[in-house]
């Protein structure tokens, strides 16, 4: 009789950090997808964010798969495809708000330029280095679905196994949708408040569904992973920063929002009636 679950193969390889004490190892190609930051701090939060979860996806498959002649299994290669999926999407998507002439000729970003050419390059390498460890956090988090182990495999049906890949896929696919319907809206008007499509069901639907990425990508690979509860814990943290920073710059927008725009009618009716992450909570 069977309990309708599959078991994951064995890899036949022994718990190991991999070489050169990776993922720690993998900070300094970080760094350089963040390097873009000593030009201008946006970039590192940007541009590197998406270049450095596109690197954690290739540099993942490249020394846990490839060079040690390992087979990527379903779920590993679900969790490398949705850490790839989403640095491209982000860079394709900034880069092409980046050069949007509504964008460049924005009140805000005016005085997001301004603020950056006053940061002297101290500050910004500081702001690149941090970025670019909360990135090798998150690489971490890949590596604990990617890293080979010596303990039995994990019985697992579809649901554990895809189940929380299926959320963070959600979480990705609504993250771009409002972001491009923002996009759409700001060429119109550059410097108007963003209150129709998915902006009616929550102020901040980009940030709903950058949430929901990592709980599910943070989910999917604990749950396909038998590592110890240490280094699930390590790995927890990651996702979780990414977590905390979108509940608090939804917070923050929504402060600069009311004062930016609180004078306006129809927006004082739309923030009174729209929750700021999670539709249907006021």
């Amino acid at each position: 009789m069977t309990d309708g679950t599959t078991k994951q193969p064995l890899t036949g390889h022994p718990p190991s950090q991999g070489p050169w004490l990776w993922p720690w190892s993998g900070w300094p190609v970080l760094w350089a997808c963040c390097a873009g930051g000593l030009v201008r701090i946006i970039y590192a939060f940007g541009y590197g964010y998406g270049l450095s979860m596109a690197a954690s996806a290739a540099m993942s498959w490249l020394v846990r798969f490839h060079l040690p002649g390992r087979e990527v299994g379903g779920p590993q290669a679900v969790g490398l495809g949705l850490y790839a999926a989403y640095g491209a999407r982000l860079f394709g998507f900034l880069y092409r708000r980046q050069n949007s002439q509504s964008y460049l000729s924005s009140k805000s970003w005016s005085k997001v330029d301004a603020k950056t050419a006053a940061t002297p390059l101290g500050a910004k390498a500081a702001v690149t280095t941090f970025v670019s460890l909360s990135q090798t956090l998150s690489l971490y988090t890949l590596d604990t679905l990617c890293a080979p182990s010596a303990r039995l495999a994990i019985e697992a049906g579809p649901v554990r196994q895809y189940g929380l890949a299926a959320l963070s896929a959600v979480g990705l696919a609504l993250e771009a949708v409002a972001d491009e319907q923002k996009l759409a809206a700001k060429a119109l008007a550059p410097d108007a408040p963003v209150m129709s499509g998915l902006y009616t069901l929550c102020r901040h639907p980009n940030y709903l569904g950058e949430i929901l990425f990592w709980l599910g990508a943070l989910g999917h690979c604990l749950v396909n992973s038998d590592a110890s509860w240490r280094r699930k814990a390590v790995a927890s943290l990651g996702p979780l920063f990414m977590v905390w920073v979108m509940v608090g710059a939804a917070a923050r927008l929504d402060a600069d929002a009311l004062a930016k725009y609180g004078a306006d009618p129809a927006f004082q009716q739309w923030a009174g009636s729209t929750p700021s992450l999670l539709p249907g909570l006021r």
